[in-house]
């Protein structure tokens, strides 16, 4: 009897293991506020009504700084001054819109060892990047300081 009895918690214990195992894990979705500058220029993106998304020199007010929500993968960058979200098309480049939850608004993030990091947008694959001539836009990305920021 013993044995049944031992089998039947064995099998019990199996199907509870493979059930777990077969439910995708939510990721935790976490946010804070940050400032990002760029390594190349030194300024800070920026966001303001009558400004835009832009980057301007560092002053750490509310205009530079952004809620990033992020689920370990992918972040979203939200104005804490415009409430709007980073955004990147192929026909508008990188600019100031309001949050719809689409990949125009999703970025993948790599961290270099220097604790720099790029920003690559998962609708155009292309990287937030920022250079005294073009200043902010997106391009090829290319793990350039124009393209990291602290």
């Amino acid at each position: 009897m013993k044995s049944i009895r031992t089998l039947i918690g064995a099998t019990a214990l199996a199907v509870a293991i493979v059930g777990a195992m077969s439910v995708p894990a939510v990721a935790e979705v976490q946010e804070n506020i940050q400032t990002f500058k760029n390594l190349d220029t030194g300024l800070c993106l920026d966001d303001t009504p009558e400004g835009g998304l832009r980057t301007f020199t560092c002053n750490n007010t509310v205009p530079q700084k952004f809620r990033v929500r992020s689920d370990g993968r992918i972040v979203e960058l939200r104005s804490e001054r415009t409430k709007l979200c980073v955004d990147d098309t192929r026909e508008a480049n990188i600019r100031h819109w309001t949050c719809n939850n689409t990949d125009a608004q999703r970025w993948s993030v790599t961290r270099y060892p220097d604790k720099s990091i790029s920003f690559r947008n998962l609708d155009t694959g292309l990287c937030m990047d920022d250079t005294r001539e073009a200043g902010l836009r997106h391009f090829v990305c290319n793990g350039t300081p124009a393209q990291r920021w602290v």
